[in-house]
């Protein structure tokens, strides 16, 4: 037997779950060994999963149909001689003539939705986030996974014949093409396949650069460390593959406001401490007795300290002294000065008036807002005063104290009136998702995300949100990301992208962004800005990028990461010089004879010198004639010092 095929919707025989049971966890050894499996498609609610798929692949199908299925690989043996649409580009079916019938027009019917270790052949969308026919690789053989019924020619009642003339005609070709493939697969002679990437994980294009997005670590901090400590690894890991500039934590850190809770968070985010700069918002749970945000106390500052971050070169200040809860930072990336405005959970308009103040301190900057509540998952900002929209979660309807402020105040208050180019929230369940784009009083559009995870299993299998902004200055593709599960989320609000311009220069006008262009350094340190960016992930705007006392070029030079804080080691070199057998310039210049005996004998001193030359500080050999000194010594003279002379400098 070379093919083994499962048609569509066999899951609704009710045989189905006892041949799986009995034959699902062997049907990998079948394709291992020169076969081919081919499974058309089935209801999500009946098997969301293939139950047959090995480790090496995994898949997940939806409700999402689709009435042309576009075709990625043209060249791919199951295409060729297909009947096509749109200039060879699609493949439209009808499957029955059947008035009324909705799903008639279904070519792409329960579409996957997520997947990896397969090359995508149809799918619903041209970016592969809707696949409808893929192959995998496995052992010797292969997998087809299709989200097509062109396998329905009967009647399942009568037995009577259904097939459509756009249907005959396609599956005349489709089959005749499965019989040869499936020979191909038999003899090993089938084609190697590329893997499809998931949607977002390629490399990103030259000149792009990253923000990564974590949103209510809440039930990790509470019952899955091990979560919240994956994101955070995954972040340092990727800083150079994804040229991640800057992370931002987006409230409800701990779920009950519980010491070991906030021990455990310090403990994730501390993996980016020294390599990746972050700023973090409050959020409701964070607050209060169990996390009730009835109080403004939190445990916050007693694990996340004032004195941890106001040495780092992107740390601008706090609001009070000692606490963490409001808080602004300043970075570049993109050919853009950045300021991150942190603020706390139900913000009071105490800290509006703080935050306008630190606006006005740095109005070249386009700002990011950062905090918890502001977009509702409608995609509509949180307005109190708005009853014909839902309001669930706004902060006014929590007793936590002081004059609150939501999304429309935030966006009255402060956001339109300034040079706001994002705000990012967490907070709110259901989809856990919200954007909308509004100009400002300026005129400039203003991208507003809401994004939360916290709904799925685990309390949001890593997942994690990144922005890659494009080096044309105003594209930034959204995506969704679980390091845990090595997934992409695909569905449309978790896969997307948007234009916001910032404004970055190209003043050369080559059509390259001075941020990356080799012909500029900015920083004047000797590093071209395409080398900074592309090449060693520094910042272009400053000498030394991670503010350890040792500039970018001088890291580069003696092999040391630039983009990594190394004063803690640094420091401990200087401190153990001698026992480390190291010199500075300065301890070169500074002379010392060492150990010297001037002998007095019959009135007259005695002192010999051979002035010696090394390459290394360890071999030395002698450096010109050795001088002699005689000199006479008065009575009773038994002292002597010997003073070096300055030396002379050149005149002008």
């Amino acid at each position: 037997m070379d093919l083994v095929a499962i048609g569509s919707f066999a899951p609704d025989d009710p045989d189905y779950a006892a041949y799986m049971a009995q034959y699902g966890g062997v049907l990998d050894d079948f394709v291992d060994r020169a076969g081919l499996l081919i499974q058309f498609t089935q209801a999500d609610q009946t098997e969301a999963k293939p139950p047959f798929l090995p480790d090496t692949q995994d898949a997940s199908r939806n409700d999402a149909d689709f009435n042309k299925a576009l075709i990625l690989e043209k060249q791919h043996l199951m295409m060729q001689g297909l009947p096509t649409v749109d200039e060879g580009n699609a493949i439209q079916l009808t499957l029955w003539d059947e008035a009324g019938n909705s799903q008639t027009g279904n070519t792409l019917w329960e579409t996957y939705f997520q997947f990896f270790g397969f090359n995508v052949i149809l799918s619903g969308d041209n970016r592969a986030r809707t696949p409808g026919f893929m192959e995998g690789a496995y052992g010797q053989g292969r997998f087809f996974l299709s989200a097509m019924a062109n396998d329905k020619i009967l009647n399942g009642d009568t037995g009577e014949p259904t097939e459509t003339a756009s249907l005959r005609a396609f599956n005349d070709v489709f089959f005749a093409n499965l019989y040869n493939y499936t020979a191909l697969v038999r003899d090993r002679a089938t084609p190697a396949i590329e893997i499809t990437p998931q949607p977002g994980s390629s490399s990103i294009p030259e000149g792009a650069w990253s923000i990564v997005l974590l949103p209510d670590t809440q039930i990790y901090s509470q019952n899955y460390p091990g979560m919240f400590e994956a994101q955070t690894s995954w972040i340092a890991d990727n800083i150079r593959e994804r040229n991640i500039k800057f992370v931002m934590h987006l409230g409800d850190i701990t779920n009950v406001n519980s010491v070991p809770e906030w021990k455990f968070a310090r403990k994730a985010m501390a993996n980016l401490d020294g390599i990746m700069s972050y700023a973090f918002a409050t959020g409701n749970h964070d607050y209060g007795p169990g996390g009730n945000a009835a109080t403004r106390d939190t445990f916050l500052n007693d694990h996340f300290k004032v004195s941890q971050y106001q040495d780092w070169p992107t740390f601008g200040g706090v609001k009070d002294a000692g606490r963490m809860d409001n808080t602004y930072h300043l970075f570049s990336a993109g050919g853009v000065d950045f300021i991150v405005l942190s603020l706390e959970w139900a913000v009071q308009d105490a800290t509006i008036v703080w935050a306008q103040s630190i606006l006005d301190q740095h109005p070249d900057r386009t700002a990011i807002l950062l905090t918890h509540a502001y977009m509702n998952n409608n995609d509509f900002r949180y307005d109190h005063t708005d009853t014909t929209r839902p309001q669930t979660y706004n902060p006014h309807d929590y007793s936590t104290p002081g004059l609150k402020n939501d999304g429309q105040q935030l966006w009255d208050k402060l956001v339109k009136k300034n040079n706001f180019a994002f705000t990012f929230n967490g907070h709110v369940l259901g989809d856990g998702t919200g954007f909308r784009i509004d100009n400002n009083d300026g005129g400039k559009p203003v991208a507003q995300m809401l994004v939360n995870y916290q709904m799925r299993n685990l309390g949001g299998e890593s997942y994690l949100r990144i922005l890659e902004f494009q080096p044309d200055g105003k594209t930034v593709k959204a995506t969704s990301h679980s390091p845990v599960y090595n997934n992409f989320l695909t569905a449309a609000d978790q896969d997307f992208q948007f234009e916001v311009p910032l404004g970055a220069a190209d003043l050369d006008n080559d059509g390259i962004l001075d941020y990356y262009d080799e012909d500029f350094d900015d920083d004047n340190d000797g590093l071209n800005n395409y080398l900074e960016h592309s090449v060693y992930g520094t910042s272009s705007k400053t000498a030394d990028t991670d503010g350890d006392g040792i500039s970018d070029a001088d890291e580069i030079a003696a092999g040391t990461d630039p983009t990594r804080n190394n004063s803690r080691e640094f420091n401990a070199v200087r401190e153990n010089r001698d026992t480390l057998g190291l010199f500075t310039r300065d301890d070169l210049m500074d002379v010392r004879p060492a150990p010297m005996l001037i002998d007095v004998q019959d009135g007259e001193a005695k002192l010999d010198f051979q002035l010696q030359k090394s390459p290394d500080l360890i071999q030395w050999s002698p450096a010109g004639e050795k001088v002699e000194w005689r000199f006479p010594v008065e009575d009773g003279t038994r002292l002597f010092r010997l003073q070096m002379g300055e030396p002379a400098i050149p005149a002008p």
